[in-house]
Formats: structure tokens, sequence, C-alpha cells
């Protein structure tokens, strides 16, 4: 059964509630097409935040254990990140081939009025490639067509 809930798409899956959002985002590069995370690609994305030695270091496992990052922690923090209004998680995929190799985390207004990206992070395998530039400059031009602004704050480290 499917509801529609303020704005939400919300989806009911083997007995538990999955709040995926109406609005989607999807930009295009030249290798990329950068689109806003479904339930269904949430597998995907993991792959890439687990091959980022850095970025485990920092998360806790669902049973809040630091170091430990898993499939159920980044569904819940994905489940998370859908409530909040203006936050928005995009997967970087492979045109070519359907191969997921980023993520991207960033809100349309931080507290200063700029947007903020919180997280632009390539698959391990896939990095020094161009990705990353291909994926901020694609992003670059959407806060400015889009969000109104060409500039963005980000987190480093």
């Amino acid at each position: 059964m499917d509801l529609v809930i303020g704005g939400s798409f919300v989806m009911r899956s083997l007995g538990k509630m999955v709040v995926e959002r109406m609005e989607m985002i999807t930009l295009e590069s030249l290798r990329l097409q950068i689109r806003t995370v479904m339930a269904d690609d949430l597998a995907g994305v993991f792959q890439v935040l687990r091959s980022d030695p850095d970025f485990l270091r920092y998360r806790e496992g669902s049973q809040g254990e630091p170091g430990c990052f898993d499939l159920q922690a980044w569904e819940r923090d994905w489940q998370v990140a859908q409530m909040m209004p203006g936050r928005h998680a995009l997967g970087c995929v492979l045109k070519a081939t359907g191969e997921f190799v980023g993520y991207v985390d960033y809100l349309e207004e931080h507290e200063d009025g700029f947007p903020w990206l919180g997280a632009l992070t390539i698959d391990m395998a896939h990095r020094h490639k161009g990705f990353g530039r291909e994926a901020f400059e694609c992003l670059v031009g959407h806060f400015r067509e889009h969000v109104g602004c060409g500039c963005a704050r980000v987190s480093w480290g």
C-alpha cells in the first residue's frame, strides 16, 4: 500500500515503513548521472561508503559501536535524512554501466544562508579519475541554477 504524507512518498515493505521524497533531483555530467538516492539504491551507495576507511572510522554501526558502519546503520541514516527539509542524498552513477561510484549529501541552505556540501565521497576504486571534480562542478552548476547561489559551504576532513 502506498501513502502520500506531507510531500513524501511512503512505502510499506515487509512490515517496515520506508520514507522517500517525491522530489527527485537528477543532474547530468559527461560520465555521471547524479540523482536522488531511493530505497532501492541503498545497497549500491553503501558499497561506495564502505570503500572509504576514513568515512568508516567516524561512523557507528547499527548497535552504536564505533567503526562498524553497516547497511542497517546506513538505512537508518538515510531515513533520517529523508525527513529533513532541504537535505538531499544523491548517488553518483556511471552512465556507461549504472554502477554507483559516489555519494553526495547537501543542505539547500545552512544557517548562514548558503548551500552546505556535507559529503562528496567517491568509491576508492574510482578515485583519481576525475569523478569527484566532475560531480563537484555539476553540483556548483545546480546550486547556481536551482538554489540561487554560485557557492557553497564545504565540510572538510
